[in-house]
C-alpha cells in the first residue's frame, strides 16, 4: 500500500480483533494482539496479519498518511 519495500509512517493505535506482526528493517519483530495498544516508530517497517482471524485496529496517529 505504501508503494515501497517498507513503511516509514509513525503509528499509534489499538488492536480490536486478530493479531499482526511488525518487523523493522533491522530485524526487530513485535507481535500485536487483541486489546494491545501499540506504537510503531517511523523507522522503516513492514507488517502483516497472522492467522485466519480478521485483523482490525484503530489508528490514532498515522492513518492519514496512507489510508484512503
Amino acid at each position: 500500500l505504501a508503494g515501497s519495500d517498507f513503511c516509514d509512517v509513525e503509528h499509534l493505535g489499538m488492536v480490536l480483533e486478530g493479531s499482526a506482526t511488525v518487523v523493522f528493517d533491522d530485524g526487530v519483530v513485535h507481535e500485536l494482539y487483541k486489546n494491545d495498544l501499540f506504537y510503531v516508530s517511523p523507522r522503516p517497517h513492514d507488517s502483516w496479519v497472522v492467522g485466519e482471524e480478521d485483523y482490525i485496529s484503530i489508528h490514532f496517529l498515522g492513518a492519514d498518511s496512507y489510508a484512503k
